[in-house]
Order: C-alpha cells, then sequence, then structure tokens
C-alpha cells in the first residue's frame, strides 16, 4: 500500500535546508502487525433457533492469547427507508423498545425468513407494520453489522424515493407504535435527543442525506 505524503513533511536536509517533499509524493507504508484471529473450534452455548443462538467459539488473538469468545448468531435483517423526497419527509415508526427502557423512532423492517430476497422482507415487513406500500424501484442503500465484534447479523438498508401509500391497518401485533412521516430536516434534533433507535436507523438516515 502507498500513501500521499503530507505537505510541508521534512525529509532531510539538503545544502543545510530541510528538503520538503512536493505533493503528490509517495511513500510506503510501514508494515502492520500482525492482526488475524485464528477459530480453532466452537460450541453451542444455548440454541434458540430460529431466533438467537449463542456459540463459545476457541479463538488465539493476534497477540497469540488463547481463550474462548462468545459469538451470538442473529438472523439477517432488513429494513425499508421510505422518503418522499417531495416532501422532504420520511416514513417513521415511533415505539417503545422494553430492553433498552426507551421509545424513539425506527425505520420499518424486520428479520429476513430463510430463502427469502431481503428487499421482499422489507416490503413484507413495511406493510405488516404499517399497513403501507411504496411507490416507485428500490435501491439498495447499504448493508451492515451493526456488531461484528459479537453478533453475526447483517441488516440490509433498501430506499424507496417516492413515498407509499397506505392499504390497510398495520397487521403485526408485536410492532405497536405510532407510523408518522417525520421531516427530514428533524434528524439531527432527534439524534440529538437519543430518539434514533438502533445504529442501522440512524446509519440509513445519515447515509440518505450524503448521497449526491
Amino acid at each position: 500500500m502507498w500513501r500521499v505524503a503530507a505537505i510541508g513533511r521534512v525529509g532531510g536536509m539538503t545544502d543545510g535546508m530541510p528538503r520538503i517533499r512536493p505533493l503528490g509524493a509517495y511513500e510506503p507504508e510501514r508494515p502492520q502487525k500482525n492482526t488475524s484471529w485464528t477459530v480453532h473450534r466452537s460450541r453451542t452455548a444455548y440454541d434458540g433457533s430460529p431466533w438467537l443462538r449463542v456459540d463459545m467459539v476457541d479463538v488465539t488473538a493476534p497477540n497469540s492469547d488463547r481463550f474462548e469468545h462468545a459469538a451470538i448468531w442473529v438472523p439477517d435483517a432488513a429494513v425499508a427507508l421510505i422518503v418522499d423526497e417531495q416532501r422532504q419527509a420520511v416514513l417513521m415508526l415511533r415505539r417503545e423498545r422494553w430492553v433498552i427502557g426507551q421509545d424513539g423512532y425506527e425505520l420499518l423492517g424486520g428479520l429476513v425468513d430463510d430463502g427469502e430476497d431481503p428487499v421482499d422482507t422489507a416490503r413484507r415487513e413495511l406493510l405488516e407494520e404499517s399497513g403501507y406500500v411504496p411507490h416507485g424501484p428500490s435501491e439498495h442503500l447499504l448493508t451492515v453489522h451493526p456488531m461484528p465484534g459479537l453478533i453475526d447479523s447483517a441488516m440490509h438498508v433498501f430506499l424507496w424515493r417516492q413515498g407509499a401509500e397506505q392499504v390497510c391497518e398495520p397487521s403485526d401485533p408485536y410492532e405497536a407504535g405510532t407510523v408518522s412521516w417525520i421531516p427530514l430536516e428533524r434528524v439531527d434534533e432527534l439524534a440529538d435527543g437519543g430518539q434514533l433507535l438502533g445504529a442501522t436507523t440512524a446509519v440509513a438516515l445519515y447515509r440518505y442525506r450524503a448521497l449526491p
């Protein structure tokens, strides 16, 4: 790997004067220390399939220490980011999350069923949780792993830009909350107030705002 040297960096002496590397000069990066982990074997400590599995994994860390480390498996999830770009608003669900003892705003989505295309999951969960159907084509916005050091679960976010319409009442009794269109200009306010629940909701909204 190569990197651009900083402007004005001193690189030695020439005729008694510091030699400045010009913009565009390159230098090799220093070799990195070993950063690899070795996985030896694993055992299942708890099997709550299909929703959750906890494994204890025998690993060797980069510094050669060997120990057991917990690894949690959860099915992938898909999230629908529904934006009405004409109104500059996003469809969100205000709900309570009893695990953390807090209520706030989330995007709509849920776990991907076995063999299901994540974009179909996003549409299905949107309909079940809100009764809305999106307008126009979808775009894959991003895929993230919110806690990759502990949890194996990918979150796939799909974007619809042309809004949505409500065609029925929500049908999922476990996703009770208030569905509403939130002005995009309130995203910073909600983030500052700790009202954006879940890393995926926050990352998706700020990723969308950064799009050209």
